[in-house]
């Protein structure tokens, strides 16, 4: 029972090792301005302020919850990180979803789901609900793809055989950001930006078959899944890039 106790404080201590040393992913960022109207820029935002309408998917299955989270996320990262914020009247997504009410937003932006824009009808209910703001941005996933590989060796550890494996995930993620004129009812900023996330991790875990699942379970249970990359992380990388391109319109 004590050789028990002793391997198994042995295990935690290195797994809390682990964790204090292991690293974030590593975002690779690129974007794509699709297009730019010639009388829209960064000034005429500050101006006339932006509502941050949340985030849409045609291809990924959002929940009306994590519609809400998502968009809490955009818009505390947009309030955050855009230049001369504090001169700029913004209506965040949590304000939009309580002017317009849950049942009307959600139809709204599970419409840009299928329609990957903004109609007329939908702009003019917006308008009603909030007169005094110009522009709007409304952000949609267009591709997520997540690539799991592993790669595993025998190594000796205090002269005993031990399994290192070495865990590698990429990340895929595109996001579509839409700006509207709602005064105009047209699009005047599109811009796509895409990231590949990625994150390594190595594990040791034991030899034998019953040691090498109380290892796996262990680790899983004290750490999470392996070289573990959360969506909400990538979606916030995704839109502290959109907010340093906005500023350079």
């Amino acid at each position: 029972m004590d050789c028990f106790k002793k391997v198994i404080l042995i295990q935690i201590f290195l797994l809390v090792s682990m964790l204090l040393f292991s690293c974030g992913a590593k975002h690779h960022l690129t974007d794509d301005i699709v297009y730019k109207d010639d009388a829209f820029a960064y000034n005429i935002l500050k101006e006339n302020g932006i509502i941050i309408g949340g985030l849409s998917s045609p291809v990924v299955e959002l929940s009306r919850q994590e519609r809400i989270e998502y968009g809490s996320i955009m818009s505390n990262i947009l309030i955050d990180k855009m230049e001369d914020v504090h001169t700029i009247k913004i209506i965040n997504t949590l304000q939009l979803v309580e002017k317009l009410g849950k049942q009307k937003y959600f139809e709204i932006i599970e419409n840009f789901d299928h329609a990957e824009m903004i109609n007329r009808e939908n702009i003019q209910i917006i308008q009603d609900s909030i007169p005094d703001i110009k522009f709007m941005l409304l952000a949609s996933i267009e591709n997520e793809n997540i690539i799991d590989r592993s790669y595993q060796q025998y190594i000796e550890v205090d002269e005993k055989e031990q399994i290192e494996t070495e865990y590698l995930k990429t990340y895929l993620l595109t996001i579509n950001f839409q700006i509207y004129d709602l005064y105009q009812e047209k699009m005047v900023w599109h811009n796509v930006i895409y990231n590949q996330a990625e994150q390594s991790e190595t594990r040791t875990t034991g030899t034998g078959c019953l040691e090498s699942c109380m290892d796996d379970i262990l680790q899983t249970i004290m750490l999470g899944p392996p070289a573990e990359i959360n969506r909400k992380e990538v979606i916030a990388k995704t839109v502290e890039k959109f907010a340093k391109d906005l500023a350079k319109a």
